[in-house]
C-alpha cells in the first residue's frame, strides 16, 4: 500500500500564482521510441514558456525505478511530457489538474491507448 501526501509534493494545481511542473519522461534508445531530440525540445520549451529559471524536470526513463519512486516522480509534476509507451500508464499518479502531452513516432498514432485512461483518471491528454 502506498500513500502519497500532499505536504511532500512538489507539484499541484492549488496554487494559482505558481507555475506547473513540468516533467519530460523519455525512454531508453533501445526501445524504439526514445526522442533523439529531447535536449533542443526541453531548450526550446524553455525558452517558449519561459522556463529559464525554472527548468524541466528530465528523466531518461523508468527503468529500475520501484513503484513507488514511480509514483512519487508522477506526484510531483503537473504536466508530463512523454513519448508512447508503458511508462504513461502512470498518468493516473498525476495531480487532479494534470495532463499529458504524448508524443507518437512519425506515421502511428494511438490517441485513445493513454488518451483513455487519462479522462477516466481526470487528466488533461494531447
Amino acid at each position: 500500500h502506498y500513500s502519497i501526501t500532499s505536504t511532500t509534493r512538489k507539484g499541484g494545481c492549488k496554487d494559482s500564482k505558481s507555475r506547473p511542473i513540468i516533467g519530460f519522461l523519455n525512454r531508453k534508445p533501445s526501445s524504439g521510441r526514445h526522442v533523439v531530440n529531447y535536449q533542443a525540445t526541453l531548450d526550446s520549451l524553455s525558452v517558449a514558456f519561459g522556463r529559464k529559471d525554472d527548468p524541466i524536470d528530465y528523466l531518461e526513463s523508468f527503468d529500475g525505478m520501484s513503484f513507488q519512486e514511480q509514483v512519487t516522480y508522477m506526484s510531483n509534476i503537473d504536466i508530463l511530457i512523454s513519448p508512447h509507451g508503458a511508462q504513461v500508464t502512470n498518468t493516473a499518479f498525476l495531480p487532479t489538474c494534470g495532463g499529458v502531452l504524448e508524443l507518437f513516432p512519425k506515421g502511428y498514432w494511438a490517441p485513445h491507448y493513454f488518451g483513455t485512461l487519462a479522462r477516466a483518471t481526470g487528466h488533461y491528454h494531447f
